[in-house]
């Protein structure tokens, strides 16, 4: 009976000593195929060269978002979803903003798809939009909607295009990919969370999330959830300054030169409380 022991014993010992190289090695595996896949996904975007343009990558308007991406922006030939939870996720601010960036970049013009005929100007101009390049085209059906946005894109004198999209199948997902690409600017669709689960051809696409705080400034957070080679399930908290309209990143709160006072106020409160114990002189010498 003690033999029998002894044996499985061992062959636990040797399963533990195993378990270590094992588990590294399946750790090495997992990153070598993680570099490959990042290798196959970048090599598989169509080159600009191909259509006789130079590529070029447009800022998002933040650089805490850019820094995500693994160009540092949003490639041109590319479409790029915002996905929002509700409508005043402010997803369309951010479409907008980087829209602005991509005018400014090229000194092209910028097409503005507004299904829903609530576009103001006045906030636009505010955001930096220069409306003298800005198209406005209000189609009547969700057909002319998806035809004016594979137009807009075709077109090598438009920098973006921006539009509001909710039914998108993966035939017409992948014309407006192709469009993008023959143009050369970006394609900014905002579009419900639920149209996660829609086919899409997009190169990048965010999860918009507004955070109700008592802030002065509208506050969001950004989830990447789609990039290649980029920083996938990155978190961003970002606010759009309500003066300028600019987007900024929103650092972690420090506490306040009073609230720091305040914490060690009290901390020595309590050791004043309760001090220590004092050891015996007498004992502390006995002992010696």
């Amino acid at each position: 009976m003690s033999a029998v022991l002894r044996r499985v014993e061992g062959v636990k010992v040797a399963s533990a000593c195993l378990a270590a190289p094992v588990q590294a090695a399946q750790q090495a595996l997992m990153t070598q195929l993680a570099g490959q896949v990042q290798r196959i996904e970048l090599a598989g975007r169509v080159s600009a060269s191909a259509f006789g343009r130079t590529q070029r990558v447009f800022s998002t308007g933040c650089t805490s978002l850019d820094c995500c991406l693994p160009s540092g922006g949003y490639d041109s030939g590319t479409l790029v979803e915002y996905f929002q939870t509700h409508r005043a996720s402010s997803a369309m601010i951010l479409a907008l903003t980087a829209a602005r960036e991509a005018m400014v970049a090229t000194a092209g013009y910028g097409v503005f798809i507004d299904w829903s005929q609530q576009f103001y100007p006045p906030a636009a101009a505010a955001m930096g939009l220069d409306l003298k390049r800005l198209i406005i085209v209000r189609p009547c059906n969700l057909a002319d909607r998806l035809w004016a946005i594979d137009q807009a894109l075709r077109s090598p004198a438009i920098a973006a295009v921006v539009a509001e999209v909710e039914h998108l199948d993966d035939r017409g997902a992948r014309r407006l990919q192709l469009a993008a690409e023959q143009g050369g600017g970006i394609g900014l669709l905002v579009r419900h969370a639920t149209a996660q689960r829609h086919p899409s051809w997009a190169e990048v696409q965010w999860l918009v999330r507004p955070l109700a705080v008592g802030a002065a400034h509208r506050q969001l957070e950004l989830q990447l959830l789609r990039a290649r080679g980029g920083r996938m399930g990155a978190r961003q908290r970002v606010q759009i300054h309500a003066v300028h309209g600019r987007i900024e990143q929103v650092l972690p709160s420090q506490p306040s030169a009073s609230t720091q006072l305040a914490a060690a106020s009290h901390a020595l409160a309590g050791r004043l409380a309760h001090p220590s114990p004092r050891r015996n002189p007498s004992a502390r010498e006995c002992s010696a």
